[in-house]
């Protein structure tokens, strides 16, 4: 692990990520966004009209709509959720019988808010469903297994979205051989939206992808992407895993496709048709 980087600092992605989900139908994302800042903050942070807005909120409802996707196709008890940031995604799938127990981590700071604003909001959980809210810092080899430690028998889920563009090359190659360890073991699989291959943003100089460029130059996160999805496929393979099923698109599912092809011009259409995927959410298994 690497002893002098400040890896709190990654949460600070979390604020920006509540505020763009606040306007999907992902659940409990508003009601997050509300209580931490006002529901006229909420709404003064987001331009409604405009296509560089909602394209981001399009991308970031997709690649959590994907990893849920792959999480039903799993069809495994035991989950989980790796820097999951302020979202509520395992009280979700606990809520839709989708698993039986979900381990929810991050670090302290965003466990502590989180775990806070759930018995606030009153999630309730199905009988015989287990959620557990625990600090991780994935980076901690033995804190990991000790997180790990707390599920029973059975194949193991381990799931993160937008956690890899946050770390170097050598981290995450850190992170494949913890959690190759761990699935050999165990059996089960890695889901991950983090196949991001290098690219242009197409929405344009609005203030949200300004804003966004601005923090992912402040975290080089853009050094972390790959080149084409067949060198993402190829590092995974050469850190133990292999590709079992990718995602499917999914963006007619989504609550803020409507939206933004309301405030899209034939131009702006266009421009996304033709530049290419550029994210993808892939399940891994182990070699």
């Amino acid at each position: 692990m690497d002893k002098t980087r400040d890896y709190t600092a990654i949460s600070d992605s979390a604020i920006a990520l509540m505020l763009l989900r606040a306007q999907t139908k992902i659940p409990y994302a508003y009601e997050a966004a509300t209580h931490f800042l006002s529901s006229g903050k909420v709404e003064a942070s987001f331009d409604k009209k405009d296509f560089g807005a909602w394209a981001s909120v399009v991308h970031f409802e997709h690649r959590y709509a994907t990893i849920n996707q792959l999480v039903a196709d799993s069809k495994m008890d035991n989950l989980l959720e790796l820097s999951s940031g302020l979202t509520f995604r395992g009280h979700a799938l606990l809520q839709q019988g989708l698993v039986r127990h979900c381990i929810d981590t991050d670090l302290p700071q965003v466990i502590q808010a989180k775990e806070k604003l759930a018995n606030e909001l009153g999630i309730a959980l199905p009988e015989g469903r287990k959620l557990q809210m625990l600090p991780l810092n994935v980076m901690d080899r033995a804190q990991f297994n000790h997180t790990v430690a707390n599920f029973g028998d059975g194949p193991l889920l381990i799931v993160n979205e937008g956690l890899l563009v946050y770390l170097s090359r050598t981290e995450i190659e850190q992170l494949c051989q913890t959690i190759h360890d761990v699935l050999k073991v165990r059996g089960g699989y890695w889901i991950t939206s983090d196949i991001y291959i290098k690219h242009d943003f197409v929405q344009g100089a609005t203030r949200q992808t300004k804003e966004w460029d601005a923090f992912f130059q402040k975290q080089g996160a853009s050094n972390f992407s790959f080149a084409d999805f067949q060198e993402a496929q190829d590092f995974f393979e050469a850190n133990g895993f292999k590709l079992d099923r990718v995602a499917a698109p999914a963006y007619e599912t989504l609550s803020a496709t409507p939206s933004l092809l309301a405030v899209a011009n034939e131009q702006q259409l266009n421009a996304l048709r033709s530049g290419g995927q550029v994210q993808a959410t892939w399940r891994l298994s182990c070699k």
